[in-house]
């Protein structure tokens, strides 16, 4: 990544975190680390949804974050404001959690389902 790029992905994290109180991050349980992952999404806390992840995960999402545009981002921000969520259920294997999260937007729903893996006592998506 040349200089240029660095500065104005550097910028674009000092301004989207400056224009909104940070997010209170909690990862106590499946449900509070999505929370956290979607309310940091929303105010453009970009290091915060790092944090939402993996160890093993976060170099890539910083990675896919600082190939964003500006516009992208903000575009990431309006669509997962405008989504509906809804986590129908959740399965707990070991050290690991899989969620069950239904996506309401525009009229269109869709399921996915996460997973996450806990991690020093904290739980945490992988991609």
């Amino acid at each position: 990544m040349d200089v240029r790029r660095l500065f104005a992905v550097l910028f674009l994290i000092l301004n989207a975190c400056a224009s909104h109180g940070p997010t209170q991050m909690s990862f106590g349980s499946p449900q509070e680390t999505f929370e956290s992952w979607r309310s940091s999404v929303v105010n453009l806390e970009l290091e915060n949804i790092v944090a939402c992840y993996a160890e093993p995960a976060k170099s890539g999402m910083r990675d896919e974050i600082a190939g964003l545009s500006k516009d992208g981002l903000e575009e990431m921000s309006r669509e997962t404001n405008d989504t509906e969520f809804k986590i129908e259920k959740i399965i707990y294997e070991g050290q690991r959690a899989f969620m069950r999260v239904k996506r309401k937007r525009s009229g269109e729903e869709e399921v996915e389902v996460l997973t996450m893996v806990l991690e020093r006592g904290a739980w945490k998506l992988l991609p």
